[in-house]
């Protein structure tokens, strides 16, 4: 750092002081932005109310502390019917409406602008094309639209997660999961990701009757096209080069259904009773590619540090002069 010739006593004692200010700055404590949760838990509960509602706090804790997009999620939670005694989700969509391609990816674009740590999404957006790959409109979730920037899009609710009664949940994985139960935390991760945007039609219907941000990353391999169907699809962000994971072909198309995934990976399509589902690096990366930010965004202390820095240099300017 280049030394003025003029430094008075009071001259140091102000640079001094401004040091300590803009240091003291640097490692306050700063409130943190993460993903947090507004939870509804409907009428439909009974006695499984607390069950619900423990698992759905141990989920949403895991997930929190993944992402760090700084949006508020408010999710309802119903106890009904699910499918093969385990759980599912219908996610609201932003404005209810279709969105055009170029939009979606303009909005894709800006969200990787303005947080470059995100490799991911930046790797996917590189490989795609400028114009729209099929005629199928376009939804996106209205929680990934507020991980985008873009707001509720009108919901007050980004979705709906049922938890089915058929099955015997365990709801805290610490306590030890016996051979009859369903590990509850790892169905909510799931189910709540699917809200937050991993959500995927091909399952429906052939050609599906809509599309989502999340088949931009579904591809043909070693083909390297779309692959909007029911089979053989996998998880890319390299255009179709690098297979990541197995697109399931079956029960709902957004889960992992290959070899790819650990058989306790909590987005796999199906689960064992016993089993302790874990959160694992590929469920992070398909979520980063929705948007979903996983690196905690700089303190904004931090400015006003660096504006400090530039008080000081223009102190230690005056003192020259």
């Amino acid at each position: 750092m280049k030394t003025y010739s003029l430094q008075t006593a009071t001259t140091k004692r102000w640079i001094a002081v401004l040091f300590i200010a803009g240091t003291g700055l640097l490692t306050g404590t700063t409130a943190q932005a993460t993903l947090t949760f507004t939870n509804t838990f409907d009428g439909t509960w009974g006695s499984e109310l607390t069950i619900g509602q423990t698992a759905v706090a141990n989920a949403e804790t895991i997930l929190s502390g993944i992402f760090y997009s700084p949006v508020n999620v408010a999710i309802t939670f119903s106890y009904g019917s699910g499918p093969g005694g385990g759980a599912y989700a219908s996610p609201n969509f932003y404005n209810g409406t279709s969105i055009p391609y170029a939009t979606l990816k303009a909005d894709l674009q800006s969200a990787s602008n303005t947080n470059p740590a995100n490799t991911i999404l930046s790797s996917l957006l590189t490989h795609l094309p400028v114009s729209s790959p099929s005629t199928i409109p376009f939804l996106l979730p209205s929680a990934e639209a507020q991980a985008l920037g873009l707001g509720t899009g009108g919901n007050s609710s980004a979705g709906t997660v049922t938890v089915g009664n058929g099955s015997t949940w365990d709801p805290t994985e610490s306590d030890g999961i016996t051979a009859n139960q369903g590990d509850l935390t790892g169905v909510l991760m799931h189910e709540i990701s699917h809200v937050l945007g991993r959500v995927d039609y091909s399952f429906a219907s052939q050609p599906p009757p809509d599309l989502t941000p999340l088949d931009l990353s579904r591809y043909s391999v070693p083909a390297g096209t779309f692959n909007f169907t029911n089979s053989n699809a996998v998880f890319s962000i390299d255009g179709g080069a690098t297979s990541l994971a197995d697109y399931s072909p079956t029960s709902d198309t957004g889960d992992w259904g290959g070899v790819q995934t650990a058989s306790n990976d909590a987005n796999n399509a199906f689960f064992s009773y016993g089993t302790t589902l874990q959160w694992t690096a590929v469920d992070t990366k398909v979520m980063q590619a929705q948007g979903w930010e996983t690196t905690a965004p700089e303190p904004g202390s931090i400015t006003l540090a660096l504006l400090g820095g530039l008080g000081l240099l223009n102190f230690r300017r005056r003192a020259r002069l």
